[in-house]
């Protein structure tokens, strides 16, 4: 059994990468269609093999500037989304079940998001690989793993609870692969397409 998980971590830890790689290809593809998507995933792979080349200490403060802009974006996402449904935009209420059970939402489709939902979580356990860089890690990362976990898990939740309501019709997207381009705004609007980019 632990040849099997040892396995399949080994591919987790390949094929994480590699979809990483691919959704900024397909994302920044959407914000800016004349530039090749391989260009994106060149540049991406580029840019995180030279950081975990130059060492630790600077991937360190590159992943804690990184998670600061995110918690930012997060917090903008949400501010600009309650701000959209009390002017009326989307479902025009901040309450709703309809994100958590859809009587129109078929079982098959239900079960067809779990790798999305799987894929979410997968690497919370990378942080067990830094244990000869942390101070106690005995009693750090069993921390660090339940809090990661569970901050991850509020974050997916409210940001799709949001999502739902300020874009209900989801049918309408252009392409589902990049629909964050959907959500920042319209072609029209620059600043929110460019939040919507950072946010990516």
């Amino acid at each position: 059994m632990g040849f099997i998980v040892g396995w399949t971590i080994i591919i987790d830890y390949i094929f994480s990468p590699m979809i990483s790689a691919l959704i900024v290809g397909i994302s920044l593809k959407a914000y800016f269609p004349s530039i090749p998507m391989f260009v994106w995933i060149i540049l991406f792979i580029v840019i995180i093999t030279a950081v975990n080349i130059l060492g630790i200490k600077l991937a360190a403060k590159l992943n804690t500037y990184m998670l600061f802009l995110q918690f930012l974006l997060f917090a903008l996402f949400f501010i600009l989304s309650i701000k959209g449904l009390l002017e009326g935009k989307g479902t025009g209420t901040l309450f709703s079940t309809v994100p958590f059970y859809d009587p129109e939402i078929s079982a098959p489709a239900l079960l067809s998001v779990i790798p999305i939902l799987c894929f979410s979580f997968l690497g919370f356990d990378a942080v067990t690989t830094l244990s000869e860089e942390t101070k106690d890690p005995t009693r750090t990362l069993p921390k660090a793993i339940y809090f990661i976990t569970m901050i991850g898990g509020f974050l997916f939740i409210t940001s799709s609870y949001f999502a739902q309501l300020i874009f209900p019709e989801f049918h309408s997207f252009n392409n589902p692969e990049s629909a964050s381009a959907n959500l920042s705004g319209s072609n029209e609007n620059r600043q929110q397409r460019k939040n919507g980019m950072a946010s990516t």
